[in-house]
C-alpha cells in the first residue's frame, strides 16, 4: 500500500515535470519551479507541530 502510494507520487511528479517542460520549452525551469513542492512541506510542518498534529488528516483515520 505504501509502495503504491510512492509510485503514484513519483508518477505524478514525472507527469508534472513533462508538462512543465512542454509549456516552458526548457529542462531547467521546471526543476526550479518544482523545488517549491518540498519547500512548502518544510514551511507547513511547523504549523502542524504547533497544533499538535503530524498530518492535517489524522482525525480521518478509522480506529479499529
Amino acid at each position: 500500500m505504501i509502495r503504491d502510494l510512492g509510485l503514484a507520487v513519483g508518477a505524478a511528479l514525472v507527469s508534472i515535470y513533462i508538462l512543465l517542460v512542454l509549456q516552458t520549452n526548457s529542462f531547467s525551469m521546471p526543476l526550479l519551479l518544482m523545488t517549491a513542492i518540498p519547500l512548502t512541506l518544510l514551511a507547513i510542518m511547523p504549523g502542524f507541530w504547533a497544533n499538535k498534529r503530524l498530518l492535517p488528516f489524522e482525525h480521518w483515520r478509522v480506529h479499529e
